[in-house]
């Protein structure tokens, strides 16, 4: 393939472009050189970690619960954002086999999504599933600096201390930030290593979708194997959350991060798609209403509201695939709801759909 052709072509000229961010990030030596390829001055650089600005609130958890989200603001997000694309370049070289989420695809058949991880595990008969406790908060500062000595051993003493600057917040991985994905897969690149180890000795097959562990073998796997897997995710840094261990034995239906396992294909939970479509319509709802009110009050809850829809129909994008008629329909729904209609009468005050 002639120069040129490479890049007219959409995968080689993208796959050129991530090895030459992963060089230059791996060349870099100092805060200068960091101000150069970000295209800042390196002083403005250093204000933003003197001065970091998130906005922080929380969402409710679809399970119950809040998470807190720390969203950076202005010129720290569009920062860490260049950073993102410059830390995905050099992870993906170093990427395990078993990692799955928050990471680049090698090729078009390299599937690391939420169902490329279920399929790993596809007609397994017993299945063993970890959730790690606070993901992106259990990876410190002092992890980070760690993951730069590691890995960018170039970095002088003041560039890591810049980049950590950057990237953390109240000492720790902030959820919300760009660089907190792909900064959380380089922590974990110890603990994989283990865990592959450990599951290939004792015949189970191991990956990690972002904090959701699968191990699964054609033999039962017990408390033994439970309690070493424990300790060596304890000795890596990180801590299990004990009420989202579950075991599912030979025979029983199987779940892999919200992922049903058929015999033979991937399914959506039965009531998924039923949840999904009264969530859409209560979306249409509370959409009329503020369209005609035009209050601003509810606008953050309503983005928030749109955002997670939005993720919900990609996922079911992906299990089922955008041929399926069913998600079609979803998606056409959402779309239209999205457009206030002329006769708002219809919406009553009593019928909001407030989200709480």
């Amino acid at each position: 393939m002639t120069l040129f052709e490479q890049r007219n072509n959409p995968a080689m000229a993208g796959k050129i472009r991530t090895q030459g961010n992963a060089a230059r990030f791996i060349q870099l030596r100092n805060c200068q050189d960091l101000a150069v390829s970000l295209r800042i001055d390196a002083y403005r650089l250093q204000l933003l970690v003197l001065q970091p600005k998130y906005n922080c609130y929380s969402v409710r958890k679809p399970k119950g619960g809040f998470r807190l989200i720390e969203d950076p603001q202005g010129r720290l997000k569009s920062v860490q954002s260049r950073l993102n694309d410059f830390l995905q370049s050099a992870y993906l070289p170093l990427r395990p086999e078993c990692a799955y989420g928050f990471t680049r695809a090698k090729s078009e058949d390299d599937d690391r999504t939420v169902v490329g991880n279920a399929l790993q595990h596809l007609g397994c008969r017993y299945l063993l599933n970890i959730d790690l406790k606070d993901f992106f908060h259990q990876v410190s500062d002092e992890k980070i600096d760690g993951v730069w000595q590691s890995h960018f051993r170039r970095f002088d003493a003041g560039l890591r201390q810049l980049l950590t600057g950057l990237v953390c917040f109240r000492q720790r991985l902030p959820m919300g930030a760009p660089t907190s994905p792909a900064l959380s897969n380089f922590a974990s690149l110890e603990m994989d290593h283990h865990l592959t180890e450990y599951a290939h000795r004792s015949c189970m097959h191991y990956t990690r979708y972002a904090d959701d562990l699968s191990f699964s073998s054609t033999e039962p796997i017990g408390k033994g194997e439970y309690h070493d897997l424990r300790n060596i995710i304890g000795e890596c840094g990180f801590e299990v959350n004990p009420s989202k261990v579950r075991w599912f034995g030979d025979g029983e239906a199987k779940e892999i991060t919200g992922i049903e396992l058929g015999e033979e294909c991937l399914r959506l939970p039965g009531n998924y798609l039923g949840r999904l479509a009264r969530e859409i319509e209560r979306y249409r709802a509370f959409f009329e209403l503020e369209s005609r009110y035009q209050t601003g009050a509810s606008g953050k809850k309503l983005k928030l509201f749109e955002q997670e829809l939005r993720g919900k129909l990609e996922f079911a994008r992906q299990v089922l695939t955008e041929d399926d008629p069913v998600w079609q329909k979803l998606a056409e729904s959402f779309e239209q709801a999205q457009f206030a209609l002329e006769d708002f009468e219809s919406v009553d005050w009593l019928d909001c759909p407030y989200l709480y």
